[in-house]
């Protein structure tokens, strides 16, 4: 009898033990339904008059829905044409209490990328001192193809990363023109090699050529030829390099211009200025490079050494 009991309670807590995840799972399912009905009836606003939509989506934003429908409410309001619409994105974009919803509301005035989502943008930057709004807002302009506001940044910024930030994403917009001007005025010469990296981005090859041959720092001018090496091989880009390499007079950075002709595969310019060096340590660096090449004018070269 007690083995009898010992059963009959073990089943009924199987039993109960599936009841329970079972209204669970029903719970969960009838949540995820909700969801998926709201975010349809959202959806269906698209479109709609923006005197009925309007009110309608600031009842999501206000209500104790998820974040992912009041990020579709903020998406449909951000296209919405109308000062009260405008007025509700603006206002979660500068709102702090929900950082999610507010990189969101960011991100959209990007998006529509009218001169008032701009404005707003701005003036969100101005006030913050949190850089990783500061960020997101640089996106927005990114996204919204306001270049000058992104260069404004990058001239004014004092945060280091943000700054990094800004110039990278005129470089990822192909802004040569921008970074150009932002280099002009730059003193630093990390600063420059940061706006180098964006020149990269943007493959402005003309003016990280152009940097190599006039800037007076060698750091700045070895970063610059790094740049030119690993932009990949060009008749016009090995012809730049050797003609630099003329030019140049510190080692260091004559160095780098052989690695950056290893770089770019280019045994027959290496050669020619392996074979003309008469520095012993340029020279051995040049062979250095080339032995590590596998193509035949670099092999003929090695056998050219050795039956000397």
């Amino acid at each position: 009898m007690k083995t009898i009991r010992c059963m009959a309670v073990a089943a009924a807590m199987i039993l109960a033990s599936t009841t329970l995840a079972g209204f669970a799972n029903a719970q969960q399912s009838s949540s995820t339904s909700d969801d998926e009905m709201k975010m349809m009836a959202i959806d269906g606003l698209r479109g709609a008059d923006a005197s009925v939509a309007v009110p309608q989506l600031e009842k999501v934003l206000a209500g104790t829905g998820s974040d992912t429908l009041k990020k579709r409410a903020l998406s449909i309001l951000a296209h919405e044409d109308t000062p009260q619409a405008r007025e509700v994105v603006a206002r979660f974009a500068k709102s702090q209490t929900n950082p999610s919803l507010q990189a969101e509301a960011i991100r959209q005035l990007g998006v529509s990328g009218n001169a008032d989502a701009m404005k707003t943008l701005s003036d969100i930057y101005a006030s913050s001192t949190d850089p990783s709004i500061k960020k997101s807002i640089l996106r927005a302009f990114m996204v919204g193809g306001d270049k000058q506001r992104l260069l404004a940044a990058a001239q004014a910024e004092k945060d280091s990363n943000v700054r990094i930030e800004a110039i990278r994403l005129l470089g990822a917009m192909g802004s040569r023109d921008a970074l150009m001007q932002l280099y002009k005025g730059e003193s630093s010469d990390d600063g420059k090699i940061q706006i180098l990296r964006g020149l990269m981005t943007s493959e402005s090859r003309d003016a990280i050529s152009q940097i190599a041959m006039t800037e007076s720092s060698v750091e700045v001018r070895k970063a610059a030829i790094r740049d030119m090496g690993s932009m990949g091989r060009g008749t016009q880009s090995g012809a730049e390099l050797v003609g630099l390499y003329g030019k140049e007079k510190d080692p260091a950075v004559r160095k780098e211009i052989l690695h950056a002709l290893a770089m770019q595969d280019d045994a027959k310019d290496l050669v020619e200025v392996a074979r003309k060096e008469s520095d012993s340590d340029l020279k051995v660096y040049a062979v250095r490079q080339l032995s590590q090449m596998r193509s035949k004018e670099a092999q003929d070269y090695m056998m050219e050494i050795l039956s000397k």
